[in-house]
């Protein structure tokens, strides 16, 4: 959808948009990391029990106790809904059904608890928010 905006506006700060929604995506992991690293006693940084493929790929079996906070999936999927959101407000619409169904499908697979999920999607909505200030 959002190679799509690019595509039909032929904008090139869409090229911004994707490199930062990119970064995000491979940050997301160290940010988790330093978490866990940081607050080790904390057990709302780590993946609920009965977290069984969370990972990119949907493999590496049981994942309970790894860092979740905040979600990854989450995140990118919230930030290129706001900037699409804060930038093209008339595709966001699209972006909004792909918000909801990450949600629910996140719930179903308890790979997230609901305050990561949380996080993720305000970490993803606030960077969105600064990329479009510089679009």
């Amino acid at each position: 959808m959002f190679l799509a905006a690019f595509c039909k506006t032929h904008d090139p700060k869409w090229i911004i948009g994707i490199a930062v929604g990119f970064v995000l995506g491979l940050t997301n992991p160290l940010l988790k990391d330093w978490f866990v690293r940081n607050f080790p006693n904390v057990k709302a940084f780590k993946r609920p029990e009965g977290a069984i493929n969370c990972d990119l790929d949907n493999s590496g079996g049981d994942q309970s106790g790894e860092p979740g906070f905040p979600s990854g999936h989450m995140t990118t999927v919230a930030f290129y809904f706001a900037l699409l959101y804060f930038y093209a407000p008339g595709l966001a619409l699209g972006g909004l059904a792909v918000l909801s169904i990450g949600w629910m499908a996140y719930a179903r697979r308890f790979c997230h608890t609901i305050p990561q999920r949380i996080a993720g999607t305000a970490f993803g909505i606030g960077a969105a928010y600064f990329t479009s200030m510089i679009m």
